[in-house]
């Protein structure tokens, strides 16, 4: 190949993977609600409503944990961020052992601590460097952990999406079958209600509705 149509190629190639770099960053973060593939059901009637949230048909709700408890007590912090945003009872709540799916992979554990950075860094490259990186983490499985403090830090959006998500589906479930619309229901305790009929429901009953 002639010097000048092989440097033609190279500067092609290079302007190429640069275009696809550039358009992999600015492409939406993947999300961090549900999981790849579908969560089981470890329990009889239970359902999972996201990838992070199961209930049961005895109403028991299951969280998928994905950070370790240490002594910290980040199982009960996270369990009570889930419940509140649920509007579930703490007592419903149960525990299981997050998979290898990128939503569980805590990104705050190393973004918050990338070594190139001081803390009080506020810049656009510190800023740009923590959108790829975390980009990045998004994709590959298996890199959870627990360290930093990070736990809340990490999941306190996630879970409060999850706990969102689910209680407007049980919500939904519960207007549908009542034939009421869903901006009349209230939730409390993990009992979803419609003051107007005196109508109200458990979570469990909901469950394989939503």
């Amino acid at each position: 190949m002639p010097a000048l149509k092989r440097r033609h190629f190279l500067l092609g190639t290079a302007a190429t993977l640069g275009a696809l770099v550039v358009g992999w960053s600015a492409s939406p973060t993947r999300q961090r609600l549900t999981t790849a593939e579908p969560l089981p059901a470890t329990a009889s009637g239970q359902v999972a409503l996201n990838g992070w949230v199961k209930v049961s048909s005895d109403d028991t709700v299951t969280l998928m944990m994905a950070a370790a408890e240490m002594g910290q007590g980040i199982h009960t912090g996270l369990a009570m961020l889930l419940a509140e945003e649920m509007d579930a009872d703490l007592a419903q709540l149960r525990l299981e052992q997050a998979g290898y799916d990128p939503i569980y992979n805590n990104q705050a554990a190393l973004l918050d601590n990338l070594p190139m950075f001081k803390p009080d860094d506020d810049g656009a490259l510190k800023h740009g460097t923590r959108h790829v990186v975390g980009k990045l983490l998004r994709e590959v499985p298996g890199l959870w952990g627990s360290g930093g403090s990070s736990g809340i830090v990490d999941q306190w959006l996630p879970l409060r999406e999850a706990g969102a998500s689910a209680r407007a589906m049980l919500v939904g479930a519960a207007a549908a079958a009542w034939g009421v619309p869903a901006a009349e229901c209230e939730v409390a305790a993990g009992r979803v209600s419609h003051p107007a009929s005196q109508r109200s429901a458990r979570f469990g009953e909901l469950a394989a509705r939503a």
